[in-house]
């Protein structure tokens, strides 16, 4: 894909982003929602701020931190997961929906909704930002799928 890197967001904007795969060699910075909707590769370790993930998403051995909206219906990472590398999903509730290839570590902060097999990630629980272990969890996991 296109390699761009680093992104800037205009703070406390939202905006939604389309078209060709995008390879991200630099940090995305701003104070910002999106709706990612191509495509990534990571060529660094990257923080997202999003609603949703609609693309594939390389993480090429790095660490990728999603950090979804509280107030937003849950994120949707419905794109494949693929590569090696660390996956962190902060902030508002989560979904997963595609089966995907990664191998490595998948932290999960608040509730993730896996409907798709990971059966080569290891997924860790964390607890909410005042160390409390109220909200991490798992709400709906099918057997079959993993």
């Amino acid at each position: 894909g296109t390699r761009v890197g680093p992104i800037s967001g205009q703070d406390f904007r939202t905006f939604t982003l389309t078209g060709n795969a995008l390879t991200l060699t630099g940090p995305v910075t701003g104070m910002y929602f999106t709706a990612w909707n191509v495509d990534l590769k990571l060529e660094t370790d990257v923080t997202l701020r999003g609603s949703d993930f609609h693309g594939a998403l390389d993480l090429n051995g790095h660490n990728l931190t999603l950090l979804g909206l509280r107030t937003h219906p849950p994120t949707s990472i419905d794109g494949t997961i693929v590569g090696t590398g660390t996956l962190t999903i902060e902030g508002g509730d989560s979904i997963i929906t595609k089966p995907s290839s990664f191998s490595g570590t998948v932290y999960v902060q608040n509730t993730c909704e896996l409907d798709g097999s990971m059966p080569d990630a290891n997924f860790v629980l964390l607890p909410e930002g005042n160390g409390e272990w109220g909200g991490a969890r798992f709400w709906r996991v099918s057997a079959e799928r993993l």
